[in-house]
């Protein structure tokens, strides 16, 4: 009795489907290697050549449960480098390199799935990457929305979840490099400076700041910003080594100029300020006393101390 379109002999099924993947014509193949299976499940080639036609096809899922089907029957490298390859694209990437070491380990010659396993790395590499990117960019965002509509101290977590997740980044030559990594982090650790300015936790702001420093220590936009932290805080002479730092990096910059001009004033003021206390507290001071205190500065000898001493009795 005829079997029709697909004959009644299972290995002509699987001639003619080979025969079909061979032109490309991966659908018409599929139907008689579907066929040869339902006739014989334990023949293997029919499973590898339904799994085969399923991979081009781009139904991974099918093909693997075809490979799996045919490894059952007898286990060999072309299998399970086969199936590993449908793991890899389906980005299932530790389970694709189980199927690459069971494959070197019948075959430690096989090219293919020696060049799979490395490639599979690879993709392992940059898919972790990707992760922690596509994480940190989520927390960026997040931040910067809320710092748009001015609510700042809640965007700092955002900031700093945003840091941690660049921190895990693995950086590689090609897809996201060491200055990339260090570029969004000085970014971030400026940003969060930004907020703790804003809601005047200065301190807070420049621990933030010279975070970023450290990344880029000629950045003058944030020596500039340091320098203005180091002023709220009434350490005016080394706001003053600060600003002048950013000047020498940009000497034309007339905002930094300005900055210098209101920290030396501020710098004079202060400097006044504390002569005028000296002053001060000397007048109200016995003349022994200040005796003494010219003796342990080392400004009169221990002669002329004694000398003085006895005019004053």
């Amino acid at each position: 009795m005829s079997m029709g379109f697909f004959g009644n002999n299972n290995t002509d099924l699987i001639l003619k489907g080979n025969q079909l993947f061979l032109q490309n014509q991966f659908e018409e193949a599929l139907q008689y290697f579907d066929k040869a299976t339902g006739q014989n499940p334990e023949n293997k080639d029919a499973w590898i050549g339904k799994g085969d036609s399923l991979k081009k096809l781009d139904k991974h899922e099918e093909a693997i449960t075809c490979y799996d089907f045919a490894i059952r029957i007898s286990s060999d490298d072309d299998t399970w480098t086969s199936k590993g390859s449908s793991l890899n694209i389906l980005k299932k990437y530790e389970e694709a390199d189980f199927c690459f070491v069971q494959a070197l380990a019948i075959n430690c010659e096989n090219t293919l799935a020696i060049d799979m396993q490395k490639n599979n790395l690879e993709m392992q590499k940059n898919n972790h990457i990707q992760i922690f990117f596509d994480s940190a960019k989520i927390s960026m965002n997040k931040a910067q929305e809320l710092f748009k509509t001015k609510k700042f101290e809640d965007a700092i977590p955002y900031y700093e979840e945003s840091i941690k997740q660049f921190s895990l980044i693995t950086p590689d030559s090609e897809l996201f490099t060491i200055n990339d990594k260090q570029g969004f982090i000085e970014y971030l650790n400026s940003s969060i400076s930004t907020c703790y300015y804003l809601i005047k936790k200065y301190e807070k702001s420049l621990t933030y700041v010279d975070k970023a420093l450290l990344i880029d220590p000629i950045n003058v936009d944030n020596l500039r910003i340091k320098s203005t932290l180091l002023s709220k805080l009434e350490k005016h002479e080394d706001a003053l080594v600060t600003i002048t730092e950013a000047l020498k990096i940009d000497p034309n910059n007339k905002i930094i100029q300005k900055n210098l001009d209101s920290v030396k004033a501020k710098v004079s003021k202060d400097f006044s300020s504390k002569t005028a206390d000296k002053m001060e507290v000397s007048e109200k001071l016995e003349p022994l006393d200040v005796l003494k205190m010219r003796l342990a500065k080392g400004e009169i000898t221990l002669e002329e101390f004694n000398k003085i001493k006895e005019h004053l009795a």
